[in-house]
């Protein structure tokens, strides 16, 4: 998935471009969920790096000082959407790794990380296994 050509302008530059990188965030979150469905690595990849494209692109605005009321609502709707779509792929994730921990106990290797809670947060010490 290509990310949105909003995000090759300068951060901050567009009043609306908040909502386009929104909008390309939430685009990256549906191609993430569907690739750890499918199982995709390759496709996996390239929605993390879309993801963290437009993330770093997000982190960089500049407030514009306008106070659009329908821009605002758009705004909130997207954020919504898109952290819902970030709780399904880390659900996704939490399950995988449940597979994963189950085999490698099978093999008698303990896991060293057993992934994260419903903030993000880690459940306890260990290496993160999501990007992002």
């Amino acid at each position: 998935m290509q990310p949105h050509s909003a995000t090759r302008r300068d951060p901050g530059a567009v009043p609306g471009q908040l909502v386009e990188l929104l909008t390309s965030l939430e685009q990256a979150l549906i191609a993430e969920t569907d690739a750890l469905r499918a199982r995709d690595v390759d496709a996996l990849w390239r929605a993390v790096e879309s993801k963290r494209r437009t993330l770093g692109l997000l982190a960089r605005m500049r407030p514009t000082g306008s106070d659009d009321g329908s821009r605002n609502a758009a705004v909130a709707e997207l954020l919504g959407r898109c952290r819902a779509l970030n709780d399904v792929a880390g659900s996704a994730i939490a399950v995988l790794r449940q597979d994963v921990n189950h085999a490698l106990g099978l093999l008698g290797i303990e896991s060293e990380a057993p992934g994260y809670g419903s903030p993000g947060r880690p459940l306890r010490k260990g290496r993160a296994l999501a990007v992002c």
